[in-house]
């Protein structure tokens, strides 16, 4: 008897160590999705299972165009609504409804805003379920998720099993990962900083930008999809259910017409259900929105989004809205009070993107968060202006060897600033070439300036990822460490005193 319980101890110890090693396996060859990515939805959902219970006022439900256009930071700063972001690229209704179901364990909203695009969309896009429900904790709602997603799949390339185990999907990321995938118990227990919002940080002219058109070439793309209302009927029936209060809501978009306008205005009314259309003239006026050049992040021909700017003005917006028809209570509460620098960082990056003028954008420079490489290669003209100088070195650059780089076109200059130390700082009528790493170690660096009076080369490269935008001129790449990325690449053209830029 004796033996036989040795026996038994011994196969559960061996079963509970392949189940170890099988969980282990899938968390880190799973593609991860984070503030180095446009789309962080890992964060998203990992974050939201780290959110306090019952501390959720108001979900946000959608597609991408909800995940980069309302952001609960600003909402909460603005009246200090505590909303959470469960969006995702491509997010059918039907992923929508199973992650206010999942949700609901977790969170007893008083509102729930949706985000109505795909109300007008019933094809299921490859890849946008997994990348909604890689992150959804297993238990009957997932199960039930899985098993929509397997049925609804018309190319017959989705299967259960592939998702009970997803290291059969990504069996052969091994030569792509990076430090996200190993270090996945790091952020696995963290709220996500921006409360599921992704950071669109693009600035874009969209001249051609048409809002609003009365209606599309094809009267179809107008109409409200069967399928998808018969998905938001269950998401309808859920809110009412627990008494929530159901929002509508359209971000801008080329492609919704005053016809589509209509057909969720006869909803909303039918059903008592409020319903905000950015796209409308007298929202957009209201809150300041410019749909030509500083709030649309990029306008392609079956899709759009705005970007920091505009959904800071949309979220401003929605707060007032809803703190003052009460659907949701004011709240102080420490979760959004400690992620307010980050969102205030992000947005820093945002404008630090779109900044044009040297001296400003030098000005810019001095976050703690940074590494910034500068670099000019000799032989250059240098038409820097004394403030420009100035700027450098109020970055804790040396003053004599930047009045002398600003003199001298016959040397080479090299300065890295390391979280707000200079790290490098040289000026050499020699080539440069320097090896060295960042954020200890993780991210090697390479900075180079070669060449004669005449011709040369130079390089900034990130992991042999080149960065450097022009041989000639100033150039300065921007590394945010805390979201493990270069941020922006610029090249200062200062051979004028116009100093013009490219990115």
């Amino acid at each position: 008897m004796r033996e036989k319980i040795k026996g038994i101890a011994k196969f559960v110890a061996f079963a509970v160590c392949v189940v170890l090693l099988i969980h282990w396996i899938d968390r880190t060859v799973v593609a991860k999705y984070m503030y180095d990515h446009m789309e962080p939805q890992t964060l998203t959902y990992e974050g939201f299972y780290n959110m306090k219970k019952d501390s959720v006022d108001v979900l946000i439900l959608g597609t991408s165009q909800a995940a980069s256009g309302l952001n609960p930071q600003d909402l909460y700063d603005t009246r200090q609504i505590r909303a959470y972001n469960l969006a995702s690229s491509a997010q059918q209704v039907w992923l929508s409804y199973y992650w206010l179901k999942e949700a609901l364990k977790y969170q007893k909203p008083s509102a729930v805003i949706f985000e109505c695009n795909y109300l007008f969309e019933d094809r299921n896009f490859k890849g946008a379920a997994r990348k909604s429900l890689d992150y959804m904790r297993w238990g009957p709602t997932k199960a039930e998720a899985v098993r929509t997603s397997v049925e609804r799949d018309t190319t017959q390339q989705e299967s259960m099993i592939s998702y009970v185990f997803p290291f059969i999907r990504f069996h052969e990321r091994w030569m792509e990962m990076n430090e996200w995938d190993f270090n996945w118990a790091e952020y696995s227990n963290e709220p996500s900083l921006l409360k599921g919002f992704w950071f669109y940080d693009w600035h874009e002219t969209n001249d051609k930008y048409e809002l609003f058109a009365e209606k599309s070439a094809d009267p179809n793309d107008d109409a409200l999809k069967e399928v998808s209302m018969a998905d938001f009927e269950k998401i309808y029936e859920l809110c009412r259910d627990n008494g929530i209060q159901l929002i509508m809501v359209k971000t801008p978009y080329h492609l919704f017409t005053k016809a589509c306008h209509n057909e969720v205005a006869a909803w909303a009314e039918k059903n008592a259900v409020p319903f905000i259309d950015f796209n409308s003239e007298e929202v957009f006026r209201e809150i300041g929105f410019n749909y030509h050049a500083e709030d649309i992040n990029s306008v392609q021909e079956f899709n759009a989004h705005v970007n920091y700017s505009g959904a800071r003005k949309m979220s401003i917006y929605l707060a007032d809205f809803i703190a003052d028809n009460h659907y949701a209570e004011s709240t102080y509460d420490e979760q959004w009070e400690n992620s307010k620098a980050f969102n205030d960082a992000m947005y820093h990056n945002f404008e630090l993107t779109g900044t044009d003028e040297l001296e400003e954008y030098l000005g810019m420079l001095g976050e703690d968060r940074y590494t910034v490489i500068i670099t000019v290669r000799k032989a250059q003209s240098r038409l820097l202006s004394d403030r420009a100088v100035k700027r450098l070195c109020e970055l804790g650059l040396d003053e004599t060897l930047c009045l002398e780089m600003q003199e001298n076109c016959g040397s080479n200059y090299l300065a890295i600033i390391d979280r707000g130390k200079v790290f490098r700082e040289v000026l050499s009528e020699k080539d440069l070439d320097y090896l060295d790493s960042i954020r200890r170690g993780m991210v090697r660096l390479r900075t180079a300036l070669y060449g004669s009076e005449t011709s040369g080369w130079g390089s900034i490269a990130f992991d042999d990822s080149e960065k450097m935008k022009g041989n000639d001129g100033l150039n300065i790449v921007v590394y945010d460490n805390d979201r493990r990325c270069v941020i922006d690449s610029v090249n200062f053209a200062i051979e004028s005193s116009e100093a013009a830029i490219t990115r």
